[in-house]
């Protein structure tokens, strides 16, 4: 092919925006190609199929199409490279927002399975939060063990405060995400997939999506959950200001309009150190449950040490003075802290909170039980504050966030405290 000429009679200079919009159409002939190759394996071949299928095994690829699969890696780290020399990386999730957009998720399951894969051989940059770890406090081991307390480290997940953050701005920002439509939610839930395999989102995607999320690989999809629809119930609460941190109305300003509830704010993006109540999550049905849903902690905090059939009002009386914002702890509460050797102004004990739950989900096997777990938080409906709860698998486990009456009790609603470092 000759090579164009510029306005000055100078042989033309591809720009970097022009290389890579060249090795995206580059990318997508490959794929193409490989998606073509598919529908001609032999029968023994159609199990890589199968799982290619599936849009999670690239071992398949290296097996079945070894050639192509080694342009499709050339090609994909050739442009994943020069997008960060040329400081383009959103490019890159620009690409496959637009890919995302096309009929089908085969195309986009190979791109963002390939990316992720290459993404995860380059170096962590000094900056990375999950590279850092929450520093251990020091409290006093005795008491913690005494109480049924054990510690916890929770790793940072910058990508999913970035990404839930994207649905809570406003339409006309850039970065908007709109899941108010089965399109916007689909495309969350697989960028979710990309950026983050191994932690459960904060919904629950609808079943066709359901397949391709890694996190959801081996179990059966939650029967109380709309295979066709889902559930993104907690972010659109999220979205509509819904998810607040204040059990009261708040004093009204001197104006006389009442103030604004306090949002709650993700964290998934922060490392943590935490002393969590470690009973054992069992269905509630279970013929051991009654013996294994205990608390000592619980029982030195209320004198009941029943970590099921416990009304969350309940609870919030006995750990906190007053609205449960300004975070001030009973005279109990304060004398538990003190004698696990922690300063109350610094640190408190409360309810689990879902991303808590969500990244503490595989070290401690919660969420795989007939059993929902009361959240820190409030949901408000009219003038009314609602509690907050998850982990039943019935329900989706970790992924599916309810709302649950404060002044309800039953067998197969579980409390957790936790001591962490005050926010």
């Amino acid at each position: 092919m000759p090579k164009q000429e510029n306005g000055f009679g100078g042989a033309h200079r591809e720009s970097p925006h022009e290389r890579l919009d060249g090795l995206e159409l580059s990318l997508i002939n490959i794929v193409h190609e490989l998606l073509e190759g598919d529908e001609k394996l032999s029968s023994t071949e159609k199990l890589g199929g199968l799982v290619l299928d599936a849009g999670d095994d690239l071992g398949a690829l290296r097996r079945f199409r070894p050639t192509v699969y080694a342009r499709l890696e050339a090609t994909a780290r050739e442009y994943i490279n020069f997008a960060s020399e040329q400081k383009s990386e959103s490019k890159v999730g620009d690409f496959l927002d637009k890919i995302l957009r096309q009929p089908g998720y085969r195309t986009f399951n190979l791109l963002s399975n390939i990316f992720d894969l290459i993404s995860k051989e380059k170096p962590a940059a000094p900056t990375h939060e999950r590279a850092q770890r929450a520093g251990e406090f020091s409290y006093n081991r005795d008491e913690a063990e005494r109480l049924g307390l054990e510690p916890l480290r929770l790793e940072a997940y910058p990508e999913a405060d970035q990404l839930i953050n994207r649905i809570l701005l406003k339409p006309d920002q850039p970065g908007y995400l709109d899941i108010s439509t089965p399109a916007g939610q689909d495309k969350f839930c697989l960028e979710w997939n990309r950026l983050l395999p191994t932690l459960p989102p904060p919904c629950m995607p609808r079943k066709t999506v359901w397949k391709q999320m890694k996190i959801f690989h081996g179990v059966d999809y939650p029967p109380n959950i709309n295979k066709a629809e889902g559930n993104f119930w907690y972010l659109n609460k999220l979205k509509a200001e819904k998810i607040i941190t204040n059990l009261l109305d708040k004093k009204q300003s001197p104006s006389g309009a009442p103030a604004p509830n306090t949002l709650v704010k993700i964290h998934f993006g922060e490392p943590e150190f935490l002393l969590v109540d470690s009973w054992e999550e069992k269905d509630y049905n279970a013929a051991d449950a009654p013996a294994v849903h205990q608390s000592a902690l619980l029982k030195e905090l209320t004198g009941n040490a029943s970590a099921v059939n416990r009304k969350r009002e309940e609870v919030d009386v006995a750990l906190w003075e007053g609205d449960t914002v300004n975070r001030k702890p009973t005279a109990k509460h304060k004398e538990i802290l003190t004698s696990l050797g922690v300063n109350p102004n610094n640190y408190e004990l409360h309810c689990i909170r879902q991303d808590e739950y969500a990244r503490g989900l595989v070290a401690k096997d919660w969420g795989n039980k007939e059993l929902t777990t009361n959240f820190d938080h409030y949901f408000l409906e009219g003038d009314d504050r609602l509690g907050l709860a998850s982990g039943n698998r019935l329900d989706g486990g970790a992924a599916l966030v309810g709302r649950i009456w404060r002044g309800y009790a039953d067998s197969s609603l579980a409390v957790r405290l936790v001591l962490s470092r005050k926010r």
